[in-house]
């Protein structure tokens, strides 16, 4: 009776009805699909302008990253030609009984040989960051071997000191402290010297001496320090000769001793300021203009005394003083205004050194008493504040700046020993 309930039944009708279905069926086995009036929206792939697009994108990386490859290369080969030129120069000039280590011998007896770079292991998941050694990677990133073993990854210090393709301007470079440390400048590695003295002579055959046997362009240039025209026409022709100036060391100075204040004509009085003070003033700003344009950066040393923290003793020589105070000060002002630019500003201050200037018959009692007063019982030789001037100027003292390296063999330091144990006299 219920047939029409029937899936696949044809449906009968047994009474009459305004609407007749026929033989339809009413459950019908498969429904046809629907045809949708709008197209398909196209997946991503139908779209090759914008896949040529990312394409080409990324052939712009790949050729960004193999040129900076590149650049990369060319500077680590640069830098390990300035090792082996720094590298064959200390082996002509340093015998092996002054070698510290073997190994260091070694390196120093035979080309340096690059180490393959070893392979970055992934390191284990963890919920901290790995550190990274400040400073690692910069100059090269070879393995260096010393007695202590290998620290693969790390910078080579030594690579740190060479001077390869730097032009060095010495201010009384002809003699004295100035004359050694342009050896040392040469040394080191530089690409160019330039002296700055007043004595003709003497600079021309400092020039000439220099170039024999470090086999780089020295040129000589007789300045007066104290002529701000002269000054600046200098570093024009030195720029100009050598390419650009890159180190500053301001050694020239004078000196006035045992003249008592009350007695000390003015004229010299001004001289002394004008040559320590107001000449090394002259020939950095002149310096720091080009270094400021040509955005390459620099170095500028100042050479200022203990005389310009202690008052030196049984000498009278209050203009010196004053001059090498305001040396240091000069400096660290400097420093503060220039370090946005790259450029580092320093200061050696020498304690009693056995130097041309001290070397007078004069100063034969006192230089006993300096002796003295000293905890090694000597002066200081001038070849002893090298290192130091070559640390200053290299990318060894990259995070140096405004500093007044003292280098009087404890001399300061005896001085503050004396006046705590007075002290502690007092308060006893």
């Amino acid at each position: 009776m219920l047939d029409f309930l029937i899936p696949g039944k044809p449906l009968q009708s047994h009474r009459p009805c305004s609407a007749s279905f026929g033989t339809q069926t009413l459950f019908p086995s498969a429904i046809t699909p629907t045809v949708h009036p709008y197209p398909p929206i196209p997946s991503p792939t139908r779209f090759p302008k914008k896949k040529k697009k990312e394409e080409e994108e990324e052939e712009e990386e790949e050729e960004e990253e193999e040129e900076e490859e590149e650049e990369e290369k060319e500077e680590e080969e640069a830098k390990k030609k300035n090792m082996i030129n720094l590298t064959r120069r200390l082996r002509h000039r340093l015998p092996p009984s002054l070698l510290p280590t073997p190994n260091l011998n070694r390196a120093l007896s035979a080309p340096i040989t690059p180490t393959p770079k070893p392979k970055p292991e992934v390191p284990a998941a963890s919920h901290t960051e790995p550190q990274r050694r400040s400073g690692a990677g910069e100059v090269g990133r070879e393995a260096v071997a010393f007695d202590g073993g290998v620290v693969p990854g790390l910078t080579p210090t030594m690579a740190r000191f060479t001077l390869g393709g730097k032009v060095a301007v010495v201010t009384g470079g002809a003699r004295g402290l100035g004359w050694n440390m342009s050896q040392a400048l040469a040394e080191a590695g530089a690409q160019a010297i330039a002296l700055i003295d007043v004595k003709q002579d003497l600079g021309d055959a400092a020039a000439a001496e220099l170039r024999s046997t470090a086999g780089i362009p020295v040129r000589f240039y007789r300045v007066d320090v104290r002529d701000a025209n002269a000054v600046a026409d200098a570093v024009a022709r030195i720029t100009s000769d050598l390419g650009s100036v890159d180190i500053v060391i301001n050694s020239a100075g004078v000196v006035d001793s045992n003249i008592k204040a009350e007695t000390y004509d003015a004229a010299m009085f001004r001289n002394l300021l004008d040559v320590n003070l107001t000449g090394s003033f002259l020939v950095s700003q002149a310096c720091a203009r080009h270094m400021i344009t040509a955005r390459a950066g620099g170095s500028i040393i100042f050479l200022s005394s203990i005389a310009g923290s202690r008052v030196l003793h049984p000498q009278q020589q209050c203009a010196y003083n004053a001059s090498k105070a305001a040396v240091a000060q000069l400096a660290k002002s400097l420093a503060a205004e220039w370090a946005p630019h790259s450029i580092r500003v320093n200061t050696i201050a020498p304690g009693y050194m056995d130097t041309a200037l001290n070397r007078e018959a004069l100063l034969e009692g006192q230089k006993k008493h300096w002796s003295a007063m000293t905890p090694m019982g000597r002066l200081g030789r001038p070849d002893e504040l090298n290192g130091l001037a070559v640390f200053l100027a290299s990318d060894a003292s990259g995070f140096v700046t405004g500093a007044e390296i003292l280098a009087d063999v404890s001399c300061n330091l005896q001085q503050l020993f004396a006046e705590w144990w007075e002290g502690e006299l007092l308060m006893a």
